[in-house]
């Protein structure tokens, strides 16, 4: 204990430091209450998010996302060999979410200058090699330019399981190059995890069979809303990761129609609330408890990573409220730190 202590000074010290100043409850009313973008944004510049939204010539959501990513760079550039390790995986959806964008791009023939537009930013250490990425005149192109990258396998993985499934159970390429690297993605975070011992080793572990639990809830209800597909041809699409769902919930996960409640084993019912949002408070809910547990673990900062993840969603979804003129009461089904009804509730951490 005395050793891990020593070890998580400085990286726990900061990742505190950084606990406040995210949002509490009378920032968010505030920014809920902002009568348009630009009250919000001047909202928004009496809080820690400052600097962030002043960067002229940024989009708003590329900006709050990248001062989440250079959040967890900062911790993660103290943090000792598995914990840095950890939090990095983690900072890799954004790197997966780019690379999913460019491939749709290509495949769609977009307009290159757009499809760049479109980029979340990418991690300071990022393996893309953006511009051969780019310059790829279709999919096949496009999948040789990453060839050396995480991606690079699972996307020719999704390419042979697409071609392997007979025409009647077929979904979309894209989709099965998106659940490759799903799978790709989680492997990373499992394997990170897995660096870990004892009880720092159960709290990560748990926290990311939450995050595959969720994936594989939102996976079902879209392939079998959009695609119509039968329990077995969902089976292959699901990550084999998870905290919660045991055998027999796994059946009745490949079983659900995609009505509430789900089988999670959260409440899903009587919430007008997205399937996601009931779904990411429930991980947010388990990162705050890890706040509180033991002061000197790599919890404290993965917690921190999520949450703070987390908080930036909550951000671009009132922004993008505001930018369409929906009232305050239409906004909080769609947050996930704090609930956004009259009384917002006890404060961010």
């Amino acid at each position: 204990m005395i050793r891990r202590a020593v070890r998580y000074a400085g990286p726990s010290a900061l990742t505190r430091t950084l606990c406040g100043d995210l949002l509490g409850a009378r920032e968010y009313s505030l920014l809920l209450n902002a009568a348009d973008v630009g009250e919000l944004l001047a909202a928004l510049r009496t809080t820690s998010y400052a600097a962030a939204v002043n960067e002229p010539g940024r989009r708003f959501d590329y900006a709050i996302r990248d001062r989440w990513r250079k959040n967890v760079e900062k911790i993660s550039a103290r943090a000792p060999g598995a914990a840095q390790g950890l939090c990095l995986a983690y900072l890799a959806r954004l790197e997966l979410e780019a690379v999913k964008t460019l491939l749709r791009g290509i495949a769609a023939g977009m307009e290159r200058r757009r499809l760049l537009a479109l980029l979340p930013p990418l991690p300071a250490a990022s393996s893309i090699p953006l511009g051969a990425v780019v310059a790829a005149a279709d999919l096949e192109q496009a999948t040789a330019a990453l060839k050396g990258t995480p991606y690079h396998e699972a996307i020719a993985a999704g390419i042979e399981a697409s071609a392997a499934q007979p025409p009647a159970r077929a979904t979309s390429l894209p989709s099965a190059i998106e659940t490759a690297l799903d799978r790709g993605y989680f492997a990373r975070l499992i394997t990170a995890a897995g660096r870990f011992s004892g009880g720092e080793r159960a709290m990560i572990e748990r926290m990311v069979g939450l995050m595959a639990d969720a994936e594989n809830l939102l996976a079902v209800e879209r392939l079998k809303k959009i695609f119509r597909l039968s329990p077995e041809s969902v089976a292959p699409f699901l990550i084999p990761f998870g905290a919660r769902l045991d055998a027999s919930r796994r059946r009745a996960l490949l079983a659900w129609n995609g009505e509430r409640p789900a089988p999670y084993g959260g409440d899903t019912g009587a919430s007008p609330c997205a399937l996601r949002v009931l779904l990411l408070r429930v991980l947010n809910a388990e990162a705050r408890r890890l706040l509180f547990t033991i002061p000197f673990h790599a919890g404290l900062l993965f917690a921190f990573t999520i949450m703070s993840d987390h908080e930036a969603s909550d951000l671009i979804a009132i922004q993008e409220a505001k930018r369409w003129g929906l009232a305050r009461n239409e906004v909080g089904d769609r947050l996930i730190r704090v609930p956004a009804g009259d009384d917002i509730g006890e404060s961010g951490v």
